[in-house]
C-alpha cells in the first residue's frame, strides 16, 4: 500500500504512536528468546522503518501481530513463572513474573493506543 506523504499533524500523531510502542517494548525486549517477542521485534522494525519513510502507518494487522506476539510471549514464559521450567534467559520465577507483568503492561498500552486511534484504515 502506497500512501501520500503524511501531513504534519498526521506525522506528529504517528510519531507519538511509534514512541509509545517503542517505550512499551523496551520493557520486554530484553527477553528476546521467546517467539512472541521475536514477532514483536519484527513488527516494531517495520513500524520504525515506516516512520523513517513517512509513507506507511502501522496497520491493523501490525497492531494485531504485536498483540498476538505479547500473548504468545506470556504463554511461553508462564511455565517459568510457575517454577516448572527455565529458559529464555529467565532463571527464577520472579524474573518470569516481572517479564509477564511487562508484557501485560505492553498489552494495556497497545489497547490504549487502539482506543485513542479509533477505526484503523487499511
Amino acid at each position: 500500500m502506497i500512501k501520500e506523504p503524511l501531513t504534519e499533524a498526521e506525522r506528529r500523531a504517528f510519531d507519538e504512536q511509534v514512541d509509545a510502542l517503542e517505550q512499551v517494548f523496551q520493557s520486554v525486549d530484553a527477553v528476546s528468546g521467546t517467539g512472541g517477542i521475536q514477532t514483536c521485534q519484527g513488527e516494531m522494525e517495520t513500524v520504525l522503518q515506516s516512520r523513517e519513510t513517512g509513507m506507511l502507518q502501522p496497520t491493523a494487522q501490525t497492531v494485531e501481530n504485536l498483540a498476538q506476539g505479547l500473548a504468545d510471549a506470556i504463554r511461553q514464559v508462564s511455565p517459568i513463572a510457575e517454577g516448572t521450567s527455565q529458559g529464555y534467559g529467565l532463571t527464577t520465577p520472579a524474573q518470569a513474573e516481572e517479564f509477564i507483568a511487562g508484557c501485560r503492561a505492553a498489552q494495556e498500552r497497545l489497547q490504549q493506543l487502539l482506543d485513542a486511534r479509533g477505526p484503523v484504515q487499511e
